[in-house]
């Protein structure tokens, strides 16, 4: 049964967050909320690494999209009703938020990159289990201010029922610095430009079930990834459920099929949305569109533009330091996939600076 898995990921505790800035959450009308938000599902978190299941019942993948808000909602808990009992039980009040692919989605916007990215809420955390901060004051669990996590309130102290300074999963906070509204997924975090190990960032969210929109149509109708699709597949190709030649078959793609990379590769295969269907297909059967993602960044110095991942792959020639390139979608070895004036290829990532 799911719920003796759910604590994998529900409500770790974080590592004590240095200084931060001070907390500056609050609502901004329509659906839009700053607050700050953590990662997790990085191979080097010993809370939740890959392989971990969350509270929906997904296996953790690396470099995974997907986000935690800190209550239960229709896709995070989908094994939780709405009915009275459920209101009361240990998970609290869920949110009926899902799409026509029974999914619940957000929108982020980094207020340290200004990249946009669009991710399911997949799971419960990080510290709470019931604080459904997006709600109005009157309906949240908790009495605060829709927009304002419990867990600002409570690292200043505050007793929401289990003591001072004590969250509802039993996490002492009270010496944090930040409290996090919402966990972001290795992958998700990535896509945002932020960089890893990064306590926590200020982030500005949009509850996309709160404005009418779709995932499809958010982060200014670019879809999921930066792209409602951005390659496209070359032979009739396996989607797996892992990365591997021993994955499960879910699908098999049609060749011409439009597709969404929504992700790095691992061990050849790459992350695909396909009609709300997610999976991983062989890389090699994929044409990845010139600068997919919708991201850009500069060489910083002249750079060998690389047939593969390595050092050891062949030069296809040098690009001259300021170059433009356009980001497409992997990464692998410390190497980000480029296009540059029609020619696909590899950089070192050190030497590029930032989206333009």
């Amino acid at each position: 049964m799911i719920l003796s898995a759910v604590v994998a990921l529900v409500a770790a505790p974080l590592a004590l967050l240095p200084a931060a800035p001070p907390a500056r959450a609050e609502s901004l009308g329509g659906g839009v909320y700053r607050i700050y938000a953590t990662e997790f599902g990085a191979n080097n978190d010993p809370n939740a690494p890959p392989g971990s299941i969350t509270s929906s019942g997904h296996v953790l993948q690396e470099n995974d999209q997907l986000v935690a808000l800190p209550a239960c909602t229709e896709s995070s808990c989908p094994w939780l009703g709405f009915d009275a009992a459920s209101k009361t039980s240990k998970w609290g009040p869920n949110t009926g938020c899902a799409e026509a692919d029974g999914l619940c989605w957000v929108q982020i916007v980094s207020l340290q990159t200004g990249v946009c990215a669009v991710a399911p809420v997949l799971d419960v955390g990080p510290l709470f289990q019931r604080d459904n901060w997006w709600w109005p004051q009157s309906e949240r669990n908790y009495d605060f201010p829709q927009g304002e996590p419990a867990a600002e309130a409570v690292i200043q102290g505050a007793d929401v029922g289990y003591g001072p300074g004590i969250t509802d999963a039993g996490y002492d906070i009270s010496s944090y610095s930040v409290g996090p509204g919402m966990d972001i997924a290795a992958g998700t975090w990535q896509d945002l430009g932020l960089p890893p190990n990064l306590d926590a960032t200020e982030v500005e969210v949009t509850l996309l079930w709160q404005t009418g929109l779709t995932h499809d149509q958010a982060c200014g109708g670019s879809g999921a990834v930066g792209g409602e699709t951005n390659a496209v597949v070359t032979d009739d190709v396996n989607l797996r459920d892992a990365p591997d030649a021993g994955g499960n078959v879910v699908d098999v793609l049609p060749a011409g099929s439009r597709v969404t990379v929504t992700g790095g590769a691992q061990n050849g295969y790459d992350p695909l949305d396909y009609d709300g269907e997610r999976g991983w297909a062989a890389g090699d059967s994929l044409a990845l569109d010139a600068g997919s993602g919708g991201q850009t960044a500069i060489t910083t110095t002249g750079l060998n533009l690389r047939a593969g991942p390595s050092s050891d792959d062949d030069v296809l020639f040098v690009l001259p330091a300021g170059s433009s390139v356009a980001l497409t979608g992997q990464a692998s070895n410390g190497y980000v996939s480029v296009s540059y004036d029609g020619t696909d290829g590899w950089v070192a990532a050190d030497y590029l600076s930032g989206n333009t």
